[in-house]
């Protein structure tokens, strides 16, 4: 399948969910209560998606990666939401592009996934990008870093790339052990089911089903990027797949500004195309 088709259907899912979580979070819900939902939302499609294409595991390393991918990737989406909660989409997005290269150092550390030099620098490009933008006409070129080490807010989104790593290479290891729709749905279904069990421990806030449409729409696309993105990540290099998948970045920054009014100036631009040539020169060289 053409991988750029698959980034394409990731990128619209993200852009949809990103903008819809947020409303969410105006209407005053809980980043935890979101992440429960659609978690839920998603192991429901999946389960139903199982009957159909039934349990095909090749290996006993499935349910390594099964374990490892849910722990890692709940404690993930948790981080994630916290940031979308505490800060502009449009500086969400592109501190999610910083994503690929720690992608590409897990990989190279615990599975060997080692790219090529021109694939490399795409992803530095994609680096390079999210670091643009996250300039201000009256900063020096530096004065980024320490933006980016002292708000404690940004500190959820790197907490959630840190995570999302590592539940990528158990993501990788599970499909790589069973049938590829057959090891989605399982890791679904299972990650829904720890979700629905949490609900007895920590109920959802009062009146949550408040905004159905909204919730319904949140967990539609939900469903979409999860199916596209893992089968991006199962086909190609994870730091390839993520950066890829990074073509939602520029989407999500026009929303932010256009959208939900967020200020934001031109560096954010510049710094979104920087990331999207790195997008291209992995796609034709990578």
């Amino acid at each position: 399948m053409n991988l750029i088709y698959l980034a394409l259907g990731f990128a619209l899912s993200d852009f949809f969910y990103t903008v819809i979580a947020k409303k969410l979070f105006l209407k005053h819900y809980r980043p935890f209560d979101i992440m429960r939902f659609w978690m839920i939302f998603t192991g429901f499609v999946s389960l139903i998606g199982l009957f159909f294409v039934g349990i095909k595991i090749n290996s006993s390393f499935f349910y390594f990666g099964l374990i490892g991918f849910t722990i890692f990737t709940m404690l993930g989406h948790f981080f994630q939401l916290k940031a979308i909660k505490e800060l502009p989409i449009s500086i969400v997005a592109p501190l999610g592009a910083f994503f690929p290269l720690i992608m590409i150092l897990v990989g190279i550390v615990t599975i060997r996934e080692i790219p090529t030099l021109i694939g490399f620098i795409g992803v530095v490009l994609v680096f390079v990008g999210a670091y643009i933008i996250n300039i201000k006409i009256s900063q020096s070129w530096f004065e980024p870093l320490s933006y980016l080490v002292k708000d404690k807010r940004v500190w959820f989104k790197h907490f959630a790339n840190l995570f999302w790593a590592f539940a990528a290479v158990f993501l990788k290891i599970s499909l790589n052990n069973s049938e590829l729709f057959s090891g989605i749905f399982i890791l679904s279904v299972t990650v829904g089911i720890v979700a629905l069990t949490s609900v007895s421990f920590k109920p959802l806030q009062k009146n949550f089903l408040r905004s159905k449409e909204i919730l319904m729409s949140l967990g539609f696309f939900r469903v979409l990027q999860t199916l596209f993105q893992w089968i991006l990540l199962s086909v190609t290099l994870l730091g390839y797949g993520i950066s890829l998948s990074n073509i939602s970045l520029i989407l999500i920054i026009f929303a932010g500004k256009y959208y939900f009014k967020e200020r934001q100036g031109w560096e954010r631009i510049i710094g979104a195309i920087v990331v999207y040539l790195g997008i291209q020169l992995i796609l034709l060289f990578g």
